[in-house]
């Protein structure tokens, strides 16, 4: 049997975020087929994620890819695989964002190996100096999107519909959703109106979300409505801000339930309607839970999760809907949250289910027949330099800070 090392490079290890969560589940799905995964990130703190069973790899200059950098980071990597392998047939390397492209490929042509780019968000490529490295793993099968919108809004003008079925639903395991046999006394189900949500607490539609509960309980003064929210933020401040901002009122109640890992079921079953995107939306649906998605470009609604949208982010005919209209739709009409349900169910069956998706992702990386070829091409993005040496200079952080208050950022919630 052919040992395989299987490395994954991600930003950080160190919360409950999609690109993290789903870091955990592919290396859990190659340890169950014998493959040896190392995880290299950024940052890895195994207090948030239970992670001690793998091995991880900290590069704290992950966070460029100025022409310093990769030189440290390819150098970190070899002395690891080095020092804890004797023997391996293959190496296989994935990345999950555009600025750690460069490295994979690097690493991949030094055990002349194969690299896969799979693009857990969106983001706007054909801006960008990294554009024909790109083209080049597309037309190789070896750059993919999380889901059927991803490529055609990140490529713009460089879209092709020859790449359409260039995709892999994120996946996600009912296996995850643990019974709660001691339930958080914050959360015993009461004659409210329940809306489940559960994210960083940085992204911006949480707090359109608050001002909506409210503006509910003010029309509906008659129902009871109860916003739970599952998540927290490194910046402590921001949750501070929303806990003193955001107080209960006459008949509605936000709860921050903070970090919760694993997550439980009676959260979901609990529930009337859960909101969110990505990874967390998906896992509404697999829990039957009627689901709004969000559009991570704004902070409005792609639609019900199995109706108006297929994945989770983006609608069928690319329309928005305030989350308000959707929310308030359910509470008019119960029935409706019903249909929502079974529609969702089915679409995590046929699209998202664990295993499927994870042998789909399989067939680019492991049962790819083109030769294996690699960029050559040495690239230079002026901006990971000064992101590089603002960092050492720990100045970036700072200067991060000024940059979001003046720059809008094109898609808010990633």
């Amino acid at each position: 049997m052919k040992k395989i090392i299987y490395i994954i490079i991600t930003p950080k290890l160190s919360s409950l975020g999609g690109a993290e969560l789903y870091a955990i589940r592919r290396a859990e799905y190659l340890k169950e087929k014998k493959i040896e995964v190392i995880l290299v990130a950024q940052e890895i703190d195994n207090k948030v994620l239970k992670i001690e069973e793998f091995k991880t790899l900290e590069i704290k200059e992950l966070i460029s890819d100025s022409i310093f950098s990769r030189k440290i980071q390819l150098e970190k990597i070899n002395e690891y695989i080095e020092n804890n392998f004797d023997d391996f047939d293959e190496v296989y390397v994935e990345t999950n964002f555009l600025r750690h492209v460069f490295l994979g490929e690097k690493i991949a042509k030094k055990y002349f190996g194969r690299h896969i780019f799979y693009m857990l968000v969106e983001m706007e490529l054909y801006k960008t100096k990294y554009i024909e490295l790109l083209k080049f793993k597309l037309d190789r099968n070896e750059m993919i999107g999380v889901n059927n919108r991803t490529l055609d809004i990140s490529l713009g003008k460089y879209w092709d519909d020859k790449y359409k079925e260039s995709y892999v639903n994120v996946g996600f395991s009912k296996k995850e959703i643990k019974e709660d046999n001691v339930l958080n006394k914050k959360y015993i189900k009461n004659k409210s109106f329940r809306i489940l949500t559960i994210s960083r607490l940085e992204k911006t539609y949480i707090e359109n979300l608050i001002k909506d509960v409210i503006k509910l309980s003010e029309k509906y003064s008659n129902i009871s409505f109860e916003l739970v929210i599952i998540g927290d933020s490194k910046n402590k401040k921001i949750r501070k801000k929303l806990e003193n901002k955001y107080k209960m009122q006459n008949n509605s109640m936000i709860s921050f339930l903070g970090y919760v890992y694993p997550l439980k079921k009676n959260y979901f079953y609990e529930s009337d309607i859960f909101v969110g995107m990505g990874t967390a939306a998906i896992s509404g649906i697999a829990m039957g839970c009627a689901t709004i998605c969000i559009d991570p470009r704004n902070n409005k609604a792609s639609g019900y999760f199995g109706v108006d949208t297929n994945n989770c982010a983006y609608s069928k005919n690319d329309k928005t809907y305030e989350i308000f209209d959707l929310i308030e739709k359910i509470v008019l009409n119960p029935n409706l949250k019903n249909i929502i349900e079974k529609k969702g169910e089915k679409i995590f069956a046929k699209e998202y289910e664990l295993i499927q998706t994870m042998k789909k992702l399989d067939n680019y990386i492991f049962f790819n027949n083109l030769k294996k070829e690699y960029w050559e091409k040495n690239i230079i993005i002026f901006k990971e330099e000064i992101r590089y040496f603002t960092w050492k200079m720990k100045l970036f952080n700072f200067i991060l800070l000024i940059k979001n208050k003046i720059f809008i950022k094109n898609f808010l919630n990633i």
